[in-house]
């Protein structure tokens, strides 16, 4: 599979803005580690790195934002001038949906805390892989980047699909090489994200995502699984219902 040529979003809907600078965010260890090809570190760089300049969203965290939310009701049209500000502040999802979001989100986490129901909950005081929360008490889950650092991660997704309520979701995004399959890096040479330079900021890679990726969150439990994306495959996000 080779990627499609992107030319980049012209709109963030997390903020309105519309100025975008790309930075590229992997570094040769890491590109060397995960034998990626140069379509696919374009690919990656893409989605961590294509950053709005006026709220700091990355791809990833700007194509959460539009699911979440198309999820709250607001259509593809809206999509084009709502915002993900206003959203969290007015919308009647905002009001009336519980939301839990484990770990910070990145630059959604300010926003995601004017929802009334909205729950953080942030490692090490929570672990995804035991949860010490109640089950079937929440709408929504949402997490970014977070999976592919788990020892267990199917631990972690089910964990993920116990505290959901019966036809609830779970909206979420890891770093997929679509041109793989998925691969563990238990027994191999410890890989981080970060800044390669700053070990102390790194997250230990355990899984590696490639296009099976969907067959952990049905092994979990969830009914049902959708993609959604504003910017083409180069960025997806994840949502499993329960």
């Amino acid at each position: 599979m080779k990627y499609p040529q992107w030319k980049g979003l012209t709109r963030c809907c997390v903020c309105g803005g519309k100025r975008f600078i790309q930075k590229n965010i992997l570094w040769k260890e890491l590109i060397q580690d995960w034998e990626l090809s140069d379509d696919e570190v374009i690919a990656m760089n893409q989605q961590q790195g294509y950053t709005c300049t006026t709220c700091r969203s990355n791809l990833r965290s700007i194509n959460l934002a539009a699911a979440l939310m198309h999820e709250g009701g607001v259509s593809w049209a809206q999509l084009k001038h709502e915002t993900f500000d206003h959203f969290c502040r007015f919308s009647s999802f905002a009001q009336t949906t519980s939301l839990l979001e484990i770990n910070s989100v990145y630059t959604l986490t300010s926003r995601l805390k004017h929802c009334i129901h909205h729950t953080l909950a942030s490692y090490p005081k929570y672990d995804m892989q035991h949860l010490l929360l109640p089950s079937h008490t929440y709408d929504i889950v949402v997490h970014a980047d977070t999976l592919e650092h788990l020892p267990k991660k199917e631990k972690g997704l089910k964990e993920c699909y116990r505290v959901l309520k019966k036809g609830g979701a779970l909206l979420c995004t890891i770093p997929i090489v679509l041109t793989k399959l998925t691969r563990s890096r238990i027994g191999m040479k410890p890989s981080y994200h970060g800044k390669s330079f700053i070990r102390k900021h790194d997250y230990l890679v355990y899984t590696e995502f490639g296009a099976d990726f969907w067959t952990y969150f049905l092994d979990a439990g969830f009914s049902r699984i959708e993609l959604f994306t504003i910017s083409g495959p180069n960025s997806l996000v994840i949502i499993a219902r329960k």
